[in-house]
């Protein structure tokens, strides 16, 4: 509930969130042999040690803009551009990408493709990547921020705090606390757009 209230709208899909929970609910599932106190410590530790090792491992690719797996994409994107035909308009905002009858067009201002895999990824897709080339342009900069390196080396660069021994905890009872209640409903009454926190 937590993670479903916590996500952007424009990100929020309940599909990803249930296939994100499975996979956590698995990896978790090696921990279930531990008292309550133990999982906490050996969970928030093996994590730590995770942040840690991708932290360091963003200090590899200083070389590049962009992170290896946003590299590989555009490679093969690339390889992929190939034959496709080029129609580049005097206003060269929109260029249109055609091969075998398939038509799609390029937004060079907005960052998208009709085929959507641009906007969806924050990769270029293979219609984007032929039409920067035309552009002149550098691939690199047609990709989304959140493939940078730097934003990478953000995300993990706090790290993340260890919990103390078990023996120096303050032990309390508290009752579960839940994501904040919304009222979801239309002018009809049904439960669609216009949310508001109770």
């Amino acid at each position: 509930m937590w993670a479903l209230f916590s996500m952007p709208q424009w990100v929020k899909s309940t599909e990803v969130t249930n296939s994100s929970s499975e996979q956590l609910r698995i990896w978790l599932s090696k921990f279930l042999d531990l008292n309550v106190a133990q999982r906490y410590t050996t969970i928030t530790r093996t994590i730590a040690e995770m942040f840690q090792r991708r932290y360091l491992a963003g200090w590899e690719w200083v070389y590049d803009k962009i992170t290896p797996a946003a590299r590989q994409q555009i490679i093969q994107n690339v390889f992929q551009s190939d034959g496709w035909n080029v129609d580049v308009p005097s206003n060269n905002a929109v260029s249109f990408v055609s091969r075998h009858g398939f038509v799609f067009e390029v937004n060079r201002e907005l960052m998208t493709c009709s085929c959507r895999l641009w906007q969806l990824s924050g990769i270029p897709c293979e219609h984007a990547c032929r039409c920067i080339h035309s552009w002149g342009d550098k691939l690199d900069k047609h990709v989304h921020r959140l493939w940078s390196v730097d934003e990478y080396r953000s995300a993990y660069g706090p790290g993340m705090q260890m919990l103390r021994e078990i023996t120096h905890w303050e032990w309390q009872t508290k009752d579960n606390v839940l994501p904040p209640m919304k009222n979801c409903t239309n002018s009809s009454g049904s439960n669609e757009a216009n949310c508001h926190s109770k």
